[in-house]
């Protein structure tokens, strides 16, 4: 939980700029990033990193297998908390 409420949302937005359509990816991220903003407000919670996910290497990012449609990190990648 974040300390205070100035500090609950989202800090960071990270798309895969080698990915054509990165500014689209962009905008949405933006999109979901302002949708929750109430919820993580209401509960101070606070989100460091909102990233893109992407099933090929093109973009340099985070990679995801297919069978999945998101992941959460607990600070290290791959371990889920």
């Amino acid at each position: 939980m974040a300390s205070s409420l100035a500090e609950a949302g989202v800090d960071e937005l990270v798309v895969n700029a080698g990915v054509e359509g990165s500014d689209k990816a962009m905008r949405i991220l933006e999109d979901i990033k302002r949708e929750f903003a109430p919820l993580l407000r209401q509960r101070g919670w606070r989100v460091l990193m909102l990233q893109e996910m992407c099933c090929c290497a093109k973009g340099g990012g985070v990679r995801r297998s297919p069978a999945i449609s998101g992941m959460c990190h607990g600070g290290e990648r791959g371990r889920m908390t």
